[in-house]
């Protein structure tokens, strides 16, 4: 069959709105549709510049779905469709990725140290999160932290890129306070006679449930004159953004970690205001207004696994 230009030229309009379809899903983090529009195009009728977009797609594709060593070629091909086409930050960045999750842990900090040595700071925060990554699969803890810290520092506030440090330096820093392994913010009391977890709890102003899981004990009463526990001290607040039901725990250092939360719905939202956390309940009975008690566990109970009181700090708010 013979083309003329003009349909030719028309085609390539066509693929290239099913590349850029297919280009916004990956950005959507949807790569399975993103896949499912590429495979639709004839590799043989793109044009060069269309081939590029459609390599670059593929590679992507493959690389969220964890198949990373094929990623790597598609990128190769792309370097040679156009040499220079993958030397931006991004392609880059995964391309990092890609030798990381591979197990190629030193041609990935090769690219993301260079990456973070030449391009600004909103641009460089995944490679910083790629080079915390390797810390922390290295056991090598708080320069794995100190790497997130940075990343979150640098990345635009609440961007995927921001987003996916914030994710690793929350865990992370639970991991810390919680491993019975000595850290940078970790402290030790040694137990004295008549100590019981409780006293020492309200000595130390944390809690006994901390104190149990940092020091990996079986029972809380088998304390020993001499005992070394440790803990870490930390003067946390919170922030909570009601338009997108977030909680942020903050610490002396920035976000300490940071959860989805319930805020109650549409008419009855949680009133602005400044409030210190109440009686704090796991698996909490909801005592329903009009209806009386709801065990935890029931489908209508609408509290989730942890339920925590805000008491108001201001005269002006509601208390009920």
């Amino acid at each position: 069959m013979m083309y003329t230009s003009s349909t030719i030229e028309n085609q390539n309009v066509e693929f290239a709105a099913i590349l850029g379809k297919a280009e916004t899903a990956i950005r959507d983090g949807d790569a399975s549709t993103a896949g499912t529009l590429i495979e639709s195009l004839p590799l043989d009728m793109l044009d060069e510049a269309n081939n590029l977009r459609y390599t670059i797609l593929k590679a992507q594709v493959l690389a969220a779905d964890g198949k990373h060593g094929e990623a790597l070629v598609w990128l190769d091909q792309a370097e040679q469709l156009s040499p220079g086409s993958t030397s931006n930050p991004a392609l880059r960045v995964m391309r990092g990725e890609c030798l990381e999750f591979a197990g190629d842990e030193s041609g990935a900090t090769a690219i993301y140290q260079d990456i973070v040595e030449t391009t600004p700071a909103d641009v460089h925060a995944p490679a910083i999160t790629g080079l915390g990554r390797i810390a922390q699969a290295d056991g090598k803890l708080e320069e794995a932290k100190a790497y997130y810290q940075r990343a979150v520092a640098d990345a635009v506030w609440d961007s995927e890129d921001w987003n996916d440090a914030v994710d690793l330096l929350g865990d992370l820093n639970v991991e810390l306070i919680f491993s019975v392994a000595e850290t940078s913010d970790s402290t030790y009391y040694t137990v004295e006679s008549g100590d019981t977890l409780t006293e020492i709890g309200k000595k130390l102003n944390t809690t006994q449930g901390l104190l149990i899981r940092a020091n990996n004990m079986k029972d809380a009463g088998a304390l020993r004159v001499g005992d070394r526990l440790k803990y870490t001290h930390k003067d946390f607040r919170i922030v909570i953004e009601r338009e997108t039901r977030r909680l942020f725990l903050f610490d002396a250092n920035g976000i300490f970690k940071v959860y989805d939360v319930g805020l109650g719905r549409e008419g009855k939202e949680t009133a602005l205001g400044v409030y210190r956390i109440g009686n704090k309940q796991q698996d909490p009975d909801w005592f329903k207004p009009g209806v009386g008690r709801i065990p935890f566990g029931d489908p209508e109970n609408e509290l989730g696994t942890r339920w925590m009181p805000l008491v108001p700090e201001q005269e002006d708010l509601p208390r009920d």
